[in-house]
């Protein structure tokens, strides 16, 4: 089975769906190609170098018609031009020919990438599998049916999203909320979609002890951690990891953490990420602020961690439940059918009500309980291993019998 996986852009060692979903299909014995554009990610909110810092975003350029590979699949990096304002891939249709793939998986329902792989179909000869991960945080629409961004919207996504879903064969999205704003706003029937909660790197995200930390994991090394921050055991660390850019208004994390010590309760709040918002933070004497780090490194410091506080929808509370972290997230999150046992919910922008939250969690009875069943469900749930078979489950599902083998 050859599968091509096409996204508009790519980071390098981070936890995203582009770089989890293929490492662990072509483990599995997949023959995997990653086809990306030379853009770096979040281009569209500006200077990559403001918004990760300038390590980050100088090891995340992508030289264009390049070639290289990593974790078992090829990375191909095309160049990109804008088309009517949106990035386009330019020589796509030349690299899928190249390529040859069976299954030809996306992770967006509107834009270049989209229709030009649902364009390409027939004459290469693939199977298509879409997908969305906007959910209804991202997405609004406002005005009335016939407001100017409504009608932008049907021309824009309803509309091409009705030729794009008449060459594709399923649409996958990650949560129940991205799957009602993908039917009823990006033209994709509602038949063919279905949900699977994103896949989590289990090789850096496991909790701290028992059965689910790997046989060959490094020793633990949380006091370590804790101590190198300036935090000892009896203390409680609430961490969030992101881009401190205003929309995610991660320094409401310090407000609470500050809000706490002031009751005399000793918690820290750990920043992991870069953004507009750094300098507020760290005025916080509660916060301590640590760069973009490589996601294989990300998992120690959950694991160092006592709580998981995030603001609106990231893969890194998936990340941070893997390694045992119960969530605290605010009520910006639509959808927590698969984080609720272990997951408390706070008001959007109140540090008042996010510090009346960790305070529940810091009680002993339910902060074990909460970090138990996160580690556990978070596994069961969330692994890399587990959504890369079923996503072979449905690429095989599609295919003649001696095209299905890996």
């Amino acid at each position: 089975m050859k599968v091509a996986i096409v996204v508009e852009t790519f980071a390098r060692d981070m936890g995203y769906i582009n770089n989890t979903f293929p490492k662990y299909l072509a483990r599995a014995g997949v023959d995997v190609h990653v086809v990306t554009t030379d853009l770096s990610p979040y281009h569209q909110l500006g200077s990559a170098v403001q918004v990760f810092g300038r390590a980050f975003a100088e090891r995340n350029l992508n030289e264009p018609d390049s070639c290289e590979r990593l974790d078992g699949y090829t990375l191909h990096t095309l160049p990109h031009r804008n088309v009517f304002g949106y990035p386009r891939a330019v020589g796509l249709a030349a690299k899928l020919a190249a390529i040859s793939p069976d299954i030809v998986c996306i992770f967006q329902a509107a834009g270049w990438i989209p229709l030009d792989c649902a364009r390409l179909q027939r004459r290469l000869g693939y199977r298509l599998i879409v997908g969305s991960h906007m959910g209804k945080t991202v997405f609004r629409m406002p005005g009335g049916m016939f407001s100017p961004r409504r009608v932008r919207s049907f021309l824009l996504r309803t509309l091409p999203g009705w030729f794009i879903a008449s060459r594709a064969d399923g649409c996958v999205v990650p949560t129940i909320d991205c799957a009602e704003v993908v039917a009823d706003h990006f033209g994709i029937p509602a038949n063919i979609v279905s949900v699977m909660n994103l896949p989590v790197d289990t090789d850096f995200f496991y909790p701290d002890d028992g059965p689910l930390r790997p046989a060959l994991a490094a020793p633990s090394n949380r006091m370590e951690i804790r101590t190198s921050l300036g935090i000892s055991e009896s203390d409680f660390l609430c961490v969030y990891s992101g881009k401190f850019t205003i929309d995610k208004n991660a320094i409401v994390l310090a407000q609470a953490a500050d809000i706490l010590r002031s009751q005399g309760h000793a918690v820290t709040a750990l920043f992991i990420g870069a953004g507009p918002q750094e300098e507020l933070i760290r005025a916080s004497s509660s916060a301590i602020v640590l760069p973009f780090m490589p996601v294989s490194r990300l998992g120690d410091y959950y694991r160092a961690a006592d709580a998981g506080v995030w603001m609106n929808e990231s893969i890194s509370f998936l990340d941070g439940a893997s390694c045992g972290l119960p969530l605290i997230l605010s009520d910006e999150v639509k959808d927590i059918s698969h984080l609720q046992e272990f997951t408390s919910i706070f008001r959007a922008g109140d540090a008042q009500s996010l510090a009346d939250q960790i305070k529940l969690v810091m009680e002993p009875a339910l902060h074990f309980e909460r970090r138990t069943l996160a580690a556990e469900l978070a596994h069961r749930r969330f692994s890399g291993p587990r959504y890369a078979q079923m996503r072979m489950d449905q690429f095989s599902a599609l295919l003649p019998g001696e095209q299905r083998a890996a």
